[in-house]
């Protein structure tokens, strides 16, 4: 029972103490905290109490270890744990809290980032065996105790527990308490130093013996908690940080701004960053046992976890007996049946079998592991796979002994040796233990291996990998989880070291391997601090250059997780994840180039400031994580990001910028090497930093040391020539490249400091491949200076863009973290250790002595060129390389390599050669057979076998040069062959030379084949033969043939291999050697896109040309999306749709456009689709995306859109369209508005900007009365107001009658009568004018009206319409009324004299003159008439203007009057 609390505490005074913690600077202030707590005033009932509340406080932060650790409070604590610890209530224990602080503190110990001793750690780690099992144990000890007569139960076969018979009432007890004693075995009471309780007695004797045992692990939980450096630990994490920037000191002021601002706002209880609460844990290697299973740890081969997956879904019994074989020899059950000899005596090396069925054997070896829990390694057994007899070949387990003896005599020795039973006479041995030791592998001489067993152990030795059999993996069943591979001592070593590493190793070392089990280990050391400590998830990344590797990694790291997460699941979330899985599966046999899915990390925000926890851990490319930090420094101080500018890559240097350079520049210089150093050295190099430009000027670069940039020492000034005609055109072009990105972000960074929260952990995966200036930006991203995880080779450096060694960035590192430690506050860095892994995991040990010595070579003659590092191993012995030569290099028939023993051509891994020219030539020789590559193309690439062609014969570098290479060889009497002497600038050219050869010998898992017959391959050949690393064969010799034809699987699978390296017209070859039609298609498709990037454009026809070329590409990529489905089938479309949008591009073709806004949207990219729309006018298209799509269409590009969409249907007068798209009048008459205001500002330069001037202005004008029509007032006024003014700007465009006529009336409308009478006038609708004047005299200028009254009488009387005309004469002054009614009575010569009297009018003597001449045509003969001046003759002669009237011939009479006249 719980003891009860007598007295309580003030109410508040953990609150107040955690106000304290929350605001203390540093751990002086932590400790002045604790040492104001007054001990003398808490009695035993307060000490409780007080306990109780700190254990259920820390919900935020370590408070109960905290107050244990230091203060007034920590011994009178301790002292009362200690006091009243429980010695006889043993079925109440986990009751009290003594059992829970227990538990808190062993595990919070065993996660301390503290560097704790070896017998620390050992006590650790027992402490935290003690806690987990004996309080389980203690119950079970009580209720034995309730029955003396009833025993130990049996174990269950569903449990896989064994032991021995027992009577059947103490089954039933067994049955009983099944679950009780599920969780724990025989060894765990061995291990406690208890024994198998028998009697009440022995229970009770046990129970106390336990928990005296774990009062004394309380006791030493104490001591260890109070020493300085674990209390010191504590402290910090209650430390409030000033500073959490790595940058300079403006980042530093920032922030202390900002700390300053959040304390005031946040409250007291503020979760805790991860660093440095998380750090990294040993259980990252770590798999529990499944329940029933012994001490022995076992490893399964992916074989063998196969054979099992197979046998528990098609055969349960069988699967039931394998099992039980397994538990058995995992409990040390050696018995006859079980440990039977499968080797020779004479093999010094033992392979077992245990038997299982009639005709099955469960095959193995006692192997040594590393222990995860101290520094010591432990024996275990190594399953090979389950074989039936038929299967099983002496010869080749012999040849497997053979192999494995060669590890050394320790080895042998340690694996031969077997502990003694724990019982006299009983053959259960328990595992042993050895104090770990480095493998020394010794001169042990072996038989010759027959070449077909070679290739099958390095196939289940290497290439196979072994995993640990676990309850993660039972649980799992037939799903396919991953499972931690086992790990040699010092992979184990680097997983687990808690600060800043460097990790280096050729290829197949296992770099990347370390790197997932340390992410693991952080991730697992969280989750369970997680469950008794409030802090902030830990923010992993894994950082490197290829899109492929993130993705395995990720993947990997995945499968990972789920493993260790798969005993937590029900059986129902285990189908559900199965299903996913097989989903995933089926998902991998899609084929597309991951780059082209524009969905990778689409869940991401589009700022590095935005990423929140659950983004975590995070694995990107380093060109993804630019793109994150560019969308927060953008504008920052005036820096701004490309937008769509093109960033360069080599690819594009190579066709769109080395063609156009000066051949007497580029002539007989590599590109790649030129690029490389551009980018790597000019601008990409620490020096580069110091320059404001962000590159070296020449002086500089000329002055670069020799030695450490070797490549071009000779040629620096046509290099810098180079540079400066690239920078010219890349500005022209407005493109950049992946080292102005760096400093622009850089430079950014400087002004407003880094984005967003920091990483806590960084890891860079083939770091060689990143820019110098590119660690900067790294290591800025991480406040944790004992959080970097740098791995690479820098003997693979013919990655384009890259040139540094590990002992540059190593320097480089150093100097930021002391200018780091001198400009800020914060936590230094511990010694950074660099770690070096030889074992080579893919390649035998034939090759890899090949490859070793041309790293010697490297070393010997360029120490600075690339890392120093120990002699890689090959784990398992292999062929010797063979190296054909002799022949004439003219004559050589290759078929005789390339045959078979039948003679038939056969189809093998891969060729490889120097350059194109050498490719085109070989395919000329051989024809339509195996893979030929480049040694460009082959980076990144394995294969089983390679062949190398004419690597030395088309060698830029002489003879001459290359005979350095024999001052290492010794001849027989142990002199060195006659060399030349080195020169370091004479022989720049040999150090990248051999850089290459090391790339292509490493390509090859199993065969390597060398065909080379120039006098350049002698010297390596020599060196090579002097130390009996190859084969030599010369014409007339009986040579091996290269190789076995590969079968349809394997092509597929390396086609698979090769188009994901882009490989994409090899690719295609392997897919029709497999038969797969559909993907070779698929990687021809690829093809062509390549093709039309690649090609250059000099003129239209070459315009033309590139445009059928994308055009071609993309409706291949059409055709491949209608045979697929999900992510292919979108990411098919979306390729043919930038095809199409890159073919528009070339003579900006609206229909290509089109093509590709179609494809955009059937791919669901939907922003893009609408930009495209938008930009072709296909606005019905764009608005119904927008309204289709509203959750994933952007919402400001689909404001965008909706504002554009509505001016183009208002200019086309498409109203109906317009008005659908206005959610309101009043948004109507917005876009109306700006829509005049866009008509108003189309200047008047031409007839086509006349005509679209007007027809602005005719839609402003339509769209105004529409809106009108609803209107009421004086807005209904205003309304066609403005229609008025538009159709009168839209008359004026053109003079346009009929614009102005609109006009008038929507003036009319809108009460505006003057200018409406004005504009009726002035288009002649006198009618309208005359009845405005009449309807509204009052609103009517009477003057104005008059004026208009008479143009209106004079109109009538030119065009005949008398009545009209009369009928004003009313309203006209009398002297005009007797001229109208002169006319009218015939009195012709009256109205003359009246009209040439008035003063006033103008048109009154023209009308004069028109009377006259009309006179006097009537009373003139014919034949003066013809003679007789027209009226514009005499109206020239007047100076009267031409009349511009019909003849009124019943106007005039033939009186006297004319004769007068």
């Amino acid at each position: 029972m719980k003891p009860e609390v007598r007295n309580a505490l003030p109410e508040h005074w953990l609150s107040e103490l955690s106000s304290k913690l929350s605001r203390a600077p540093s751990v002086e202030a932590v400790q002045a905290i604790l040492d104001e707590l007054g001990a003398t005033s808490l009695s035993n009932g307060q000490v409780e109490s007080v306990l109780r509340q700190l254990l259920d406080a820390t919900e935020h932060k370590p408070l109960l270890e905290l107050v244990l650790a230091y203060g007034s409070w920590s011994c009178r604590l301790s002292s009362w744990l200690l006091k009243s610890f429980p010695k006889h209530s043993v079925d109440e224990f986990q009751t009290f809290i003594h059992c829970d602080i227990l538990e808190r503190l062993s595990h919070f110990l065993l996660s301390l980032p503290c560097t704790f001793e070896r017998e620390a750690q050992l006590f650790l780690s027992e402490a935290k065996f003690q806690v987990e099992r004996i309080p389980r144990i203690l119950k079970y000890m009580a209720d034995f105790a309730l029955d003396k007569t009833e025993t130990v139960d049996e174990a269950n076969s569903g449990d896989f527990v064994t032991g021995r018979k027992r009577k059947q009432s103490h089954r039933k007890h067994a049955r009983k308490m099944e679950g009780q004693n599920s969780s724990f075995k025989q060894q765990d009471l061995a291990r406690l130093n208890v024994t198998d309780p028998q009697t009440k007695e022995d229970a009770s004797l046990n129970a106390s013996i336990l928990l005296d045992t774990l009062k004394g692990t309380f006791s030493q939980c104490f001591d260890l908690l109070q020493k300085p450096e674990v209390y010191g630990t504590v402290q910090s994490m209650f430390v409030v940080l000033v500073s959490t920037n790595g940058g300079n000191h403006r980042d530093e002021k920032k922030q202390q701004l900002a700390n300053c601002s959040a304390s005031e706002e946040a409250p007291a209880d503020v979760t805790p960053a991860a660093y440095p609460c998380i750090q990294p844990m040993k259980a990252a290697l770590y798999f529990e046992s499944a329940s029933g299973f012994g001490d022995w740890h076992i490893l399964i081969s992916s074989r063998a976890d196969r054979d099992l997956r197979g046998a528990r879904r098609s055969d349960a019994k069988f699967f039931e007996i394998i099992l039980k074989k397994i538990v058995e020899l995992s409990n040390g059950q050696f018995s006859g049946d079980n440990q039977k000899r499968l080797t020779k005596p004479d093999v010094e090396f033992p392979v077992f079998e245990a038997k299982m069925t009639r005709d099955s054997r469960l095959v193995y070896q006692i192997d040594c592991i590393p222990g995860y829990e101290n520094n010591s390694e432990r024996q275990a057994i190594k399953i090979f796979g389950i074989y039936t007899h038929a299967q099983i070949d002496k010869r080749f387990w012999d040849s497997m002994g053979y192999q494995l003896s060669k590890k050394g005599k320790a080895y042998r020795d340690r694996c031969t040796f077997r502990n003694q039973p724990h019982d006299k006479g009983d053959y259960v041995i328990p595992p042993a233990t050895f104090r770990l030791e480095k493998e020394v592998s010794d001169d042990n001489i072996i038989p010759e291996l027959p070449k077909e067993d070679v290739d099958e152990i390095h196939s289940l030795l290497v290439l196979e990998k072994f995993v640990t059999l676990s309850k993660e993996l039972l649980k799992s069943g037939s799903r396919h989880l991953a499972l931690n591979a086992s790990v040699d001592p010092q992979e184990k070593e680097i997983i687990e070291h808690t600060n800043s590493c460097y990790v280096l190793g050729r290829s197949g070392t296992g770099k990347t391997t370390t790197v997932l089990f340390k992410m693991l280990g952080i991730e697992r050391a969280y989750a369970q601090q997680s469950e008794i400590l409030s802090v902030a998830r830990p923010r992993q990344i894994f950082v490197t250059q290829s899109r492929v590797l993130v993705t395995r990694v990720e993947e990997s790291f995945s499968k990972l997780w789920e493993s260790l997460e798969a005993t937590k699941k029900s059986e129902e979330e285990l189908r559900e994840l199965a299903g996913q899985q097989k989903l995933q599966k089926e998902g991998d046999s899609v084929l597309y180039d991951v780059d082209d899915d524009v969905t990778w990390k689409a869940g991401l925000p589009k700022k590095f400031s935005l990423l929140k926890d659950e983004h975590f851990p995070l694995f990107l490319t380093f060109d993804r994580l630019c793109q994150l930090l560019e969308g927060d420094t953008e504008n920052a101080e005036g820096i701004t990001v490309n937008g769509k500018r093109q960033l360069v890559t080599y690819n594009i240097f190579l066709e769109q910028y080395w063609p156009h350079f000066p051949q007497d520049l580029t002539k007989n210089l590599d590109p790649a090497l030129v690029f490389n150093e551009i980018l790597g050295v000019i601008k990409g190099s620490e020096k580069s930093l110091s320059h404001v430009t962000g590159y070296l000027d020449l002086g500089a670069y000329r002055d670069l040391s020799h030695r450490t940039q070797h490549l071009f020492a000779n040629h620096r000034h046509r290099i810098y020539s180079l540079f400066r005609a690239y920078m010219d055109r890349k500005r022209k072009r407005g493109e950049f490249d992946s080292a102005d990105r760096t400093h622009r972000i850089l430079k950014a960074f400087d002004a407003a400091g880094v984005p967003g929260t920091k990483i806590d952990y960084l890891y860079v995966d083939e770091a060689q491949d990143n820019l110098l200036i590119d660690a900067r930006l790294l290591r800025l991203l991480c406040r944790n200076p004992n959080g970097l995880f740098w791995a690479g080779d820098t003997a693979q450096t013919i990655a384009i863009g890259s040139s540094f060694r590990f002992d540059d960035l190593k320097a480089f590192l150093y100097r930021l973290e002391q200018r780091r430690e001198q400009g800020e506050r914060s936590a230094t860095q511990s010694e950074l250790r660099t770690f070096q892994l030889a074992v080579n995991y893919r390649s035998h040990a034939g090759i890899v002595r090949c490859a070793t010595a041309v790293i010697e070579l490297i070393t010997h003659f360029w120490p600075y060129a690339i890392d120093s590092l120990a002699p890689e191993q090959g784990i398992v012995d292999g062929p010797n390389p063979i190296f054909y030569s002799g022949w004439d290099t003219n004559t050589v028939d290759y078929i005789q390599f390339l045959s078979g023993n039948s003679g038939e051509l056969i189809e093998f891994g891969a060729r490889q050669l120097r350059d194109e020219a050498a490719k085109v030539e070989l395919r000329k020789q051989v024809g339509d057979i195996g893979l030929i590559l480049t040694l460009y193309e082959c980076k990144g690439l394995e294969f089983d076998d390679v062949l190398l062609y004419r690597f030395f014969e088309d060698s830029t570098v002489d003879l001459s040069q290359w005979r350095v290479v024999l001052n290492l060889v010794k001849g027989a009497t142990g002199q060195s062959l006659s060399a030349p002497r080195f020169d370091e600038e004479r022989h720049a050219g040999i150090c990248s030379e051999l850089k290459f050869l090391y790339v292509a010998i490493t390509r090859s898992r199993k065969n390597l084949w060398i065909i080379d017959c120039s006098d350049k391959a002698k010297p390596i050949k020599t060196l090579w033969e002097s130390k009996g690393y190859i084969q030599s064969y010369v014409p007339g010799s009986d040579g091996p043939r290269l190789a076995q034809s590969s079968t349809p699987e394997e092509w597929a699978t390396t086609a698979r291999t090769l188009f994901a390296n882009r490989r994409y017209l090899q690719a295609m070859h392997a897919f029709e050697r497999a038969g797969r039609a559909r993907e070779a298609k698929i990687s021809y498709t690829h093809s062509l896109r390549d093709t039309a990037r690649s090609m250059q454009i000099f003129d239209k026809m070459a315009i033309s040309a590139k445009r059928d070329a994308f055009c071609s590409a993309a409706e291949s990529f059409l055709e491949c999306s209608r045979g697929s489905e999900g992510k292919e089938r979108r990411v098919f479309l979306h390729n043919a749709a930038e095809c199409f949008e890159k073919a528009g591009d070339c003579d900006d073709s609206m229909k290509d456009y089109q093509r590709a806004a179609r494809a955009y949207e059937d791919a669901k990219e939907y922003n893009i689709a609408v930009r495209l729309y938008e930009k072709t006018e296909m606005f019905d298209e764009a608005v119904r995306v927008t309204q289709s799509h509203w959750q994933e269409v952007d919402k400001e590009l689909a404001n965008h859109v909706r504002q554009t969409a509505k001016l183009y249907y208002l200019k086309n007068r498409e109203f109906g369209k317009a008005k659908a798209l206005f959610d309101s009048v009043e948004e109507q008459l917005e876009c109306t508005y700006s829509f005049r205001d866009y008509a108003r500002s189309i200047q008047l330069l031409g007839k086509k900007a006349i005509f679209a001037k007007r027809n602005a202005f005719f839609s402003a004008a339509e769209s105004f009365l529409e809106c009108a029509q609803g209107a009421e007032g004086k807005e209904r006024c205003v309304l066609f107001h403005n229609a008025a003014d538009c159709f009168e700007e839209a008359g004026n465009c053109g003079d346009n009658i009929k614009d102005y006529r609109r006009a008038a009336r929507a003036y009319e409308d809108a009460t505006e009568y003057t200018p409406a009478i004005r504009l009726y006038s002035k288009t002649g609708m006198y009618d309208e004018t005359i009845l405005v004047i009449q309807n509204h005299p009052q609103e009517v200028d009477e003057e104005f009206a008059n004026d208009v009254r008479k143009k209106a009488r004079l109109y009538y009387l030119e065009n005949g319409e008398f009545e009209k005309a009369k009928a004003l004469l009313d309203s006209v002054e009398e002297p005009l009324e007797s001229r109208e009614d002169n006319i009218a009575e015939g009195r012709t010569m009256e109205t003359i004299d009246a009209l040439l009297d008035d003063k006033e009018y103008v048109e009154s003597k023209r009308w004069a003159n028109d009377l006259i001449l009309q006179g006097l045509w009537e009373s003139t003969s014919l034949s003066r008439k013809i003679r007789y001046p027209t009226d514009r003759q005499l109206a020239k002669d007047t100076d009267a203007p031409a009349p511009h009237y019909t003849p009124h011939l019943h106007f005039f009479s033939t009186g006297s009057s004319f004769a007068r006249t």
